[in-house]
């Protein structure tokens, strides 16, 4: 799925369109372009802490942290809220 991210690591910060998906007990984030983007992060799902929902300017978004990098995904489409939570809270 894609949706618009953003992944804050104390003064590093990307904000982006992002392609992610859910495999093995891992979350693959990369960057949306081309046919197969490069990974570029990879969480481990059993080490996501502060996961929430909440909404920001109408739209729903899903904060977590693993660690001090905290990634924030904005609801940019229909379903995407929903695959992430089936996914991450099944997790938590």
């Amino acid at each position: 799925m894609n949706t618009y991210a953003q992944i804050v690591n104390g003064s590093q910060s990307y904000f982006g369109f992002l392609n992610f998906n859910f495999q093995d007990g891992q979350m693959k984030i990369s960057v949306a372009r081309g046919v197969k983007p490069a990974t570029k992060w990879t969480v481990d799902l059993d080490e996501i802490s502060e996961l929430s929902t909440d909404e920001y300017l109408g739209a729903k978004r899903i904060v977590f942290f693993v660690g001090n990098t905290e990634y924030i995904f904005l609801a940019t489409g229909v379903g995407v809220t929903e695959f992430l939570e089936d996914n991450l809270y099944e997790q938590a």
